[in-house]
């Protein structure tokens, strides 16, 4: 007697086939990751001296005190923002806006006061 709704043989044989390409794509995109991550591991190794440059694959690098890593550019022609202005800034907003309203509730407990 038959199962209703099971999957036939080559149904099932499908779904084998799928999950086993499944595995093998995830394992190898975790391999390509830490090849990667091995083969640029050096981009984040700071020098002692910042002025210093490095040649590699006929290519100078220079390194980049706002990327923390070896770059292309030199430090000086760097475009980076560094985003801990605008954290500064959205905290003295922050902090503004509680003054204001400690202050409108300070006038609103005179107002009831008097």
């Amino acid at each position: 007697m038959g199962e209703w709704n099971a999957p036939s043989k080559e149904q099932k044989e499908i779904l084998a086939l799928t999950a086993k390409l499944e595995s093998i794509t995830k394992k190898k995109k975790s391999d390509k990751n830490e090849y990667s991550k091995e083969k640029f591991k050096w981009r984040k190794e700071a020098p002692k001296n910042v002025m210093e440059t490095k040649d590699r694959n006929g290519k100078t690098y220079h390194w980049c005190t706002k990327h923390k890593m070896w770059t292309l550019h030199k430090a000086s022609e760097c475009t980076l923002e560094i985003s801990k202005d605008n954290n500064n800034e959205k905290e003295e907003e922050g902090n503004k806006l509680q003054l204001k309203q400690a202050l409108s509730a300070m006038e609103y407990d005179n107002e009831l006061v008097e």
